[in-house]
């Protein structure tokens, strides 16, 4: 499985990176929303996990745009945020889970 991994912070995106290999899947970082967009479309994740953080745009609108392209794209939203509101719209705005 492809896995594409948008997380700012490099130590946490090696880190899930290097648990995500170790189950043998393939798997590319991307630091902002614009690298995960270009990611998207070459590296054709089957399944993103995603920071709502991001030094560029809002991860709620990277995952938008995700669903919009991709529908059938599970987009996993993983982020240290716990507030119930943010949870709540991400689910409406299409992550798989949170």
């Amino acid at each position: 499985m492809r896995v594409l991994v948008v997380e700012d912070v490099a130590t946490v995106a090696a880190r899930m990176a290097a648990a995500l290999r170790a189950e043998g899947m393939e798997v590319m970082c991307a630091a902002s929303g614009s690298e995960a967009e270009i990611a998207r479309v070459s590296f054709k994740p089957q399944m993103v996990l995603l920071d709502l953080s991001l030094p560029d745009i809002n991860g709620l609108e990277v995952l938008e745009q995700a669903r919009k392209m991709y529908p059938n794209l599970p987009v996993i939203v993983a982020t240290v945020n716990n507030s119930v509101d943010v949870a709540v719209e991400a689910m409406q705005r299409g992550a798989h889970d949170y």
